[in-house]
Parts: C-alpha cells; structure tokens; sequence
C-alpha cells in the first residue's frame, strides 16, 4: 500500500509531526525566534516550515526552511526526490513516536549553528532553490546521507 498526500492517515500523521516540531522548536528560546508553518507555494515546493533563528550575534533574526519527516523512509525519500533543496541547505528533521522532544531539540540545534555562523538567510537559500550554482549551501547534507546510512544498513 502506498502512502502519500492523498492517504488521510500519511498526512493525519505529517501533520501531527509538523506540530510536534513547531512546538520543540519555539522551546528553542536561546536560538529560535519564532516557527510558522510555511506558505501553501513553499509547502509543495518541499518546505513545511520556517524557523526565524537569531543570528551569531542575536542582533537579528532569519528564516532558515525546514522538511519535517513523520518517518525515517520518508526522509530517505525526500533527500532522493529533492536533492535540490537539500543542497541548498533545507534542514530534514523525522519527528516519529520513536524520539524523543529534547533528541529533535537538540538536532535543531545542531543544524542551526552552522547557518548562524555562515550568516546564510533565507532569501540566499530562496535565490539557489530558483537558480542552483555551484556554490551551493550544504548544511542538511551530512544529515541527509546519516539518514539515509542508516536506512540502506537496516535494509541489508
């Protein structure tokens, strides 16, 4: 059976994630501003939600995009369909039953310094969603290939 956008449970359980995540996000005080659920146009893009993360400093804030996964295939499945996006530094995070807030805390966490410290925003991921380059943002990479790992290793 396949699951996707039109089986009511796969997005009943998208969804659930997607608000798990909001929450753990916004208790991200020392680092996120704010998390809101991504436009309709972004959203079919592969991009669920905005996280506003202040910057190094803390003088200012700037949306990072962010692909919630209700499971570790469908991360699997999203890094090998939009590759683009991943590239261009959309962060993947699963939020399943199997993990707990304070592990997908701390991954956002983790994800986020190296945006920080690079100073990247969004309008910069924006511009190389619409027109990819060589210069690529990387940061969900490692993540991306560690779920994936992980996948192929149960998989044998």
């Amino acid at each position: 059976m396949s699951r996707g956008p039109d089986d009511p449970k796969a997005v009943a359980k998208g969804c659930a994630a997607e608000e798990r995540f909001l929450k753990i996000a916004e208790s991200l005080k020392t680092h996120v501003r704010a998390a809101i659920h991504a436009s309709r146009a972004l959203d079919e893009a592969g991009i669920d939600i905005i996280v506003y993360a202040y910057t190094a400093d803390g003088k200012g804030v700037f949306g990072v995009p962010v692909q919630v996964k209700s499971s570790k295939w469908g991360c699997f499945h999203y890094a090998q369909k939009h590759q683009d996006l991943c590239k261009a530094g959309v962060v993947i995070i699963v939020v399943d039953d199997s993990r707990y807030d304070e592990e997908i805390k701390e991954e956002l966490r983790q994800a986020l310094i190296p945006i920080q410290a690079r100073g990247v925003s969004f309008q910069t991921l924006l511009r190389l969603l619409v027109r990819p380059s060589a210069q690529h943002v990387a940061v969900s990479r490692e993540r991306t290939e560690r779920c994936c790992q992980d996948l192929k290793r149960k998989a044998q």
